[in-house]
């Protein structure tokens, strides 16, 4: 089974994530995973949870009770940092494993070249700035997309204009892999 996660929260009482006006990460993230959903159902995949309207922690929780060995976990993210010329989306895994590797090489390409925007590569915790993420502790394969950065006027901008293929993409590669 597939669990997919709006890193952060679109709830305005909740943990809403990087704010650089007028984005909000939690709403960003949330309307990404509902375009993907919608793209998912309409390519008639049905093996994924919806993602919670939580905030990350919430999420987090109720997966761990959820997900089995066997299944696949991705939260979708915007970085951002107070230097708004960074750019680039990345990916954090839990593991390595050929298959997890794969998808996320796959990932970071389509999302770098639809958006059109540097692959920033696939990374471990330790190489975030935080010291530890819950995501990526699940008892199943993980990542942490970072679609691009939320504080980059240009990212979003590219992000605004190709989000609807992004998404399109993603649920076919989802799809392709069965996930």
């Amino acid at each position: 089974m597939l669990f997919i996660s709006a890193g952060h929260s679109n709830l305005p009482t909740k943990d809403q994530g990087a704010i650089y006006k007028p984005f909000i990460e939690g709403n960003e993230a949330a309307l990404f995973c509902q375009t993907l959903k919608n793209n998912l159902d309409n390519l008639l995949v049905s093996n994924y949870l919806d993602p919670f309207e939580n905030f990350l922690k919430d999420t987090l929780n109720a997966y761990k009770n959820l997900v089995k060995k066997t299944d696949f976990a991705i939260d979708f993210h915007f970085n951002a940092n107070e230097n708004t010329t960074i750019s680039g989306t990345e990916i954090l895994v839990n593991t390595k494993t050929e298959k997890t590797k794969q998808i996320a090489t796959e990932l970071l390409k389509m999302i770098s070249s639809t958006l059109q925007i540097e692959s920033r590569g696939i990374k471990g915790e330790a190489d975030s700035q935080h010291n530890r993420l819950g995501f990526l502790h699940l008892p199943c394969e993980s990542m942490i997309v970072e679609i691009c950065f939320l504080s980059n006027k240009k990212d979003m901008d590219k992000y605004k204009k190709n989000q609807q293929e992004l998404a399109l993409k993603i649920a076919f590669l989802f799809a392709e892999y069965n996930l």
